[in-house]
């Protein structure tokens, strides 16, 4: 692509459309903000931002409502991407009174499904025992950590604690969500 385009029909005191920065693609975890932008130079220019849900077979005007907004200006925002919207594409159509109306190139968005969580809480009985987790965390039982599912961590309850010579802790239940 190159980095100036124009296309001109002659008009006076109008500067064609000249782009100097071109869309590129996005790749956002869910529900993240994406944005693209075109950057170009000339007199009064139009934008509008059209997508399409099909690898480019057809495209559609971006509606000015929400997720979306700038679908008029140079910088077309969304806020916030959904799952669903992997894989949409979008350009940009340009124009001016002395400038046949174009497109800029497409491009692709591209979501991430956010990583499922759960809740752990780790007890002891009786509570208020120190362990430490693989990063060199101490914490105080009970505690609730969040963590990534199918994440595997080392739980560490070091001893002796108060309690006496001999106590031994054991993992009763063990339940990932």
């Amino acid at each position: 692509i190159s980095n100036t385009l124009y296309f001109q029909t002659s008009t006076a005191s109008c500067i064609p459309v000249t782009v100097s920065s071109w869309p590129t693609n996005q790749t956002v975890v869910a529900p993240g903000q994406a944005s693209f932008n075109v950057i170009a130079s000339g007199t009064s220019i139009s934008y509008q931002w059209e997508y399409s849900t099909n690898s480019g077979n057809t495209w559609s005007t971006v509606p000015n409502s929400s997720p979306y907004s700038g679908t008029t200006s140079s910088i077309l925002a969304i806020n916030s991407t959904t799952t669903s919207m992997n894989g949409y594409k979008y350009r940009c159509t340009l124009g001016n009174t002395c400038t046949t109306t174009f497109w800029t190139n497409w491009v692709t968005l591209t979501i991430i499904s956010p990583t499922p969580t759960v809740l752990v809480t780790i007890a002891s009985s009786p509570s208020g025992r120190l362990f430490s987790i693989e990063d060199g965390s101490t914490y105080t039982s009970p505690k609730t950590l969040t963590w990534n599912s199918n994440s595997s961590h080392t739980i560490v309850f070091g001893t002796p604690q108060s309690g006496g010579t001999g106590v031994q802790y054991l993992f009763s239940n063990w339940n990932d969500g």
